[in-house]
């Protein structure tokens, strides 16, 4: 990367950084126009770029701006539908023609405040991900829901020494669809989707369409944590799920403070767990309404644990995999994972 004034310009780029509140500000205005240059290495296929500002102020937002591409890094031209004269938004989906580029270059011709600020850019190729290749035995697919497709907890490594026999596979959220899911050579016995520490906003949130698309669709058995519990709700179109403002970071906490959740129906996942129970948490948004074809069935102060009524899909806000010692949840995954084998 090379931006034109300005320090930390590999910001825009860093996915490790799951709310991406970290930024690139260029120096006050002088007689240079701003500008931003990525290299992807080789010519690549490009047929989306995805903006994020800043989300609290309009502060720093660009107002006209286009992207231009080049092949050398030296001659650029104007990227037909990548000019954006008055921008009123904090984020950008801009959808182009594919263009064959190794460059790009934003040229920011006017903004907001005393310098142009950006969040994260993100590039977008054509096509379909390759479908990876499953274990050989009975195994969990493991839907990555942060931002750079990690699980934000340890899910793999604390499935495999459960001692159910169970090898795991992980595939980011923005490469998983149904079609993937379909093409696998050998089956999942479940499917967990995984928590995100991150706020929606600043997501691109069209990078789970095939997480909605599998919930509606799949007949294997289905786990959602966390934020995995909150894309059921999300799943239908309607906005069920709130900001708590991260206020629920029990896990950081002392047990006697952790608010205790309350199993409000008898149902096999419970097999085995106190009434109420404490559990980890470590979450800012919670599903405020329960969807149409799910149940309620643990509540703390907030809706909890969920079930759909006619198909093997549990929802658990809280985290029943965290390593804590405290955690009277564990058996909610452990029980999950049983019915998923008893039902395979």
């Amino acid at each position: 990367m090379k931006v034109s004034t300005g320090e930390n310009p590999k910001n825009l780029i860093d996915y490790d950084d799951p709310g991406q509140v970290s930024f690139w500000q260029a120096a006050p205005p002088g007689p240079i126009k701003p500008w931003a240059i990525f290299d992807l290495g080789k010519p690549t296929t490009i047929s989306r770029i995805w903006m994020l500002a800043n989300i609290n102020t309009d502060d720093g937002w660009l107002v006209d701006f286009v992207w231009e591409k080049s092949l050398d890094g030296q001659n650029f031209e104007e990227i037909i539908d990548a000019k954006v004269p008055n921008n009123d938004t904090f984020r950008n989906v801009i959808d182009i023609e594919p263009v064959s580029t190794r460059y790009l270059r934003l040229k920011i011709n006017h903004f907001r405040g005393v310098a142009p600020h950006l969040n994260c850019v993100i590039f977008y190729m054509p096509g379909k991900p390759q479908v990876p290749i499953p274990p050989r035995g009975k195994y969990v697919l493991l839907v990555g829901d942060q931002m750079n497709g990690g699980t934000f907890t340890q899910l793999a490594p604390y499935i495999e020494t459960l001692d159910l026999g169970l090898q795991t596979l992980t595939v980011p959220h923005y490469e998983i669809s149904l079609d993937m899911l379909n093409r696998l050579q050998n089956k999942p016995v479940a499917i967990i989707l995984s928590g995100n520490n991150a706020d929606y906003p600043h997501l691109p949130m069209y990078e789970f369409n095939g997480v909605y698309e599998i919930i509606r669709n799949t007949n294997i058995p289905l786990l959602g944590i966390c934020a995995g519990h909150q894309m059921l709700a999300f799943t239908y179109g309607y906005s069920f799920v709130r900001s708590m403002g991260w206020e629920a970071l029990t896990a950081l906490e002392v047990p006697q403070q952790i608010k205790p959740i309350r199993i409000l129906i008898d149902d096999p996942i419970f097999k085995g767990m106190k009434n109420p129970f404490i559990a980890p948490e470590i979450h800012g948004w919670a599903i405020a309404v329960v969807p149409k074809d799910f149940e309620l069935l643990a509540a703390s102060t907030y809706i909890q644990s969920i079930k759909h009524k006619d198909k093997f899909i549990y929802g658990s806000q809280f985290h029943p995999e965290v390593e804590v010692s405290y955690n009277e949840g564990k058996k909610f995954l452990i029980n999950f994972l049983k019915m998923a084998l008893k039902n395979s």
